[in-house]
């Protein structure tokens, strides 16, 4: 078996070979700035590298994102909320749907009928001036609804007849009789023909019986289909406590990480004050969630088989032990060895030019980068440094920092300095034949 595989592997180019490591690259602000998408330029075929640089973001951060460090969570109530979808099957007929009826006592100008699987028809007589097709929620769900429970309703409504208007959504009954209410969830009109896919978003804290509705108006005749209705009903619980904050960009709070909690998969979202909140996007029952349980982000799955290359620590350089603590937890997280480590880079500071107690703690940082990692330590800081123009950068090479000729401010690159970072990258990953 062993020679079978070495038989296919020599069929193959360096070039495929490469083309099955793919590319990811961690790191911040730096990362952010685009090295990664140029040192793909540099690749023959040129290669597409995912930038996962985030700014702001420390080497614990980017771990804890990757997969290196654990992120652990508690959540309200210790519970997360059950979730619940409904998709109607029209095979046996319109059963559990009825009609309703702008005009009092015009029901019978209505009707419904079933096309298939999929789809219901909604018709209405000429002498009707408008009606809808309800189904109740409740009844059907058993929704159980609190405060925050996010309702989406989702369907495709065509063969409409022209100059019909319509509005598709979730509605408020107020009771079981099926008559009148207010909508619940955002709603949505058109007028023309054709084929549109409705998707409407309630939230909030809605009343005791729900139904979810498809008006029609117009005088005469009026038709249309509904196709694949589908109602979801989740409800978001708040993250009470964490450990590390990822959700952080920039020295803003924002963006979002998908991934799994409890056995439960589902999207943590910040507010601008860093507060989570987790909503599940998988349906079942309430779930047990103990306190201190750990939240997997999908990229540390997804990802985890890509050659890595890892540039951090700007953010958190003064504390050495964790840089590379959090960095050896990454690459122990990889599985494999094809990672690279940047050296971390020092600016226009005061406190980290040459002489510096900050140079020093940077010189040495980076010193026991390159003794732990070996060749896959990646000396961009000297790269940056020794491309300095002897004349208009001397004053950058006496303090032994990365020249303003190559930045585009006080620590970030410009294109030309993220074209060096690029080409040392590419360079060291060419050399390993990854």
């Amino acid at each position: 078996m062993l020679g079978f595989a070495i038989g296919l592997d020599a069929g193959r180019t360096s070039a495929q070979r490469r083309e099955e490591q793919p590319i990811v690259a961690w790191g911040d602000s730096l990362t952010a700035g685009g090295y990664p998408a140029l040192a793909g330029a540099l690749f023959s075929p040129e290669r597409a590298i995912l930038n996962r640089g985030i700014g702001g973001q420390t080497s614990t951060q980017i771990a804890t994102r990757q997969g290196g460090r654990p992120i652990v969570v508690t959540v309200a109530n210790d519970i997360i909320p059950a979730a619940t979808r409904k998709i109607w099957n029209f095979s046996g007929g319109t059963a559990g749907w009825f009609a309703s009826s702008f005009d009092a006592g015009e029901t019978s100008k209505i009707t419904l009928s079933n096309v298939g699987s999929n789809a219901i028809r909604i018709s209405t007589s000429g002498g009707a001036t408008g009606g809808s097709a309800r189904v109740f929620l409740g009844s059907q769900l058993g929704l159980g609804l609190v405060p925050g429970t996010v309702i989406t309703a989702r369907m495709t409504i065509s063969e409409n007849t022209a100059g019909t208007a319509y509005e598709i959504g979730v509605i408020q009954t107020g009771d079981l009789n099926g008559g009148g209410g207010t909508w619940f969830s955002q709603n949505r009109s058109f007028a023309s023909s054709g084929r549109s896919t409705v998707v409407n978003v309630a939230s909030g804290t809605p009343g005791a019986y729900l139904a979810l509705a498809v008006w029609i108006s117009g005088n005469p005749a009026r038709s249309l289909l509904l196709s694949d209705p589908e109602i979801t009903i989740v409800t978001p619980v708040a993250v009470t406590a964490k450990n590390v904050n990822v959700l952080y960009n920039s020295g803003n709070y924002s963006g979002t990480i998908s991934g799994t909690l409890a056995g439960v998969h589902g999207i943590v979202t910040t507010d601008v004050s860093g507060n989570w909140t987790f909503t599940r996007d998988d349906f079942g029952p309430a779930m047990t969630c103990p306190p201190g349980s750990t939240f997997v982000p999908d990229e540390a799955t997804s990802l985890r088989d890509r050659t890595a290359w890892i540039w951090t620590g700007r953010n958190n350089w003064s504390d050495p032990s964790a840089v590379k603590s959090d960095i050896a937890a990454m690459i122990g997280h990889l599985g494999h060895d094809r990672y690279l480590v940047g050296s971390i880079l020092n600016g226009n500071y005061v406190g980290e030019f040459a002489g510096t107690a900050g140079h020093a703690t940077l010189m040495q940082l980076n010193a026991d980068l390159a003794s732990l990692h070996g060749s896959r330590f990646v000396g961009i800081r000297d790269a940056l440094i020794s491309a300095a123009d002897p004349i208009e950068d001397a004053v950058w090479i006496e303090r032994d920092t990365v020249p303003a000729s190559l930045r585009s401010d006080n620590i970030h690159l410009n294109a030309a300095g993220y074209m060096i970072a690029a080409q040392k990258m590419h360079a060291a990953t060419a050399m390993f034949g990854w």
